[in-house]
């Protein structure tokens, strides 16, 4: 079957200028967001690695530069706006409780 002389109604249309995309759904769709927010948050995660941090992974990695400010808020992987006294606080508490960091792994049971 033809479509005005032409072998398939995509050609047909892209002779009248008209340009055709595919959609991306499912799985497709998924991967195509992950790249595009990994465009941002990879760069972010080497930057916070080369300072010396350890982002629990890449995914947000660019909202943690952002938004975290202290050690523990970009190793846990969540960053707490507005309260930088009080995760400094939490954490002096800890430590001092436990006698040991937070950062460090619990210990086997």
């Amino acid at each position: 079957m033809t479509y005005n002389g032409y072998p398939t109604y995509g050609a047909y249309l892209r002779s009248k200028n008209l340009q055709i995309a595919p959609v991306l759904t499912g799985k497709a769709k998924a991967a195509s967001d992950r790249e595009a927010r990994w465009e941002k948050d990879m760069p972010a995660y080497r930057r916070l690695r080369n300072q010396g941090y350890q982002p629990p992974h890449i995914d947000g990695s660019h909202a943690l530069e952002r938004d975290a400010t202290t050690k523990f808020e970009i190793e846990s992987g969540k960053a707490f706006p507005g309260q930088e006294q009080e995760v400094k606080e939490a954490v002096d508490f800890f430590e001092q409780g436990t006698g040991r960091s937070v950062f460090s792994p619990a210990p086997a049971k």
